[in-house]
């Protein structure tokens, strides 16, 4: 297991949680708010964590997508990449 802290957009840690070092994908909720889900996705050592509530689009069906993630290389560097509905697809 390892730390991993979800943020937002203007890089304020949203939630701090531990994940175990493999590759996983999935949705993520502030504890005791009802704020929008997270995606956390963890991929050959990077790290891309992208938030919700402000950084979330719907789309024609209703669904909702997110803007973009912060990715973090192993290096520590950190970029916000836009993000489109192919990278929502299940695994």
């Amino acid at each position: 297991m390892f730390p991993v802290a979800v943020f937002d957009s203007q890089w304020r840690v949203l939630e701090r949680l531990w994940v175990a070092p493999i590759s996983l994908r999935g949705m993520l909720r502030l504890k005791g708010t009802d704020r929008a889900a997270f995606w956390l996705l963890v991929e050959q050592g990077h790290l891309s964590i992208a938030a919700g509530g402000d950084d979330m689009v719907v789309n024609e069906s209703g669904q909702k997508l997110l803007r973009g993630c912060w990715v973090i290389n192993p290096t520590g560097a950190r970029e916000w990449r836009q993000l489109s509905p192919l990278d929502f697809a299940d695994r």
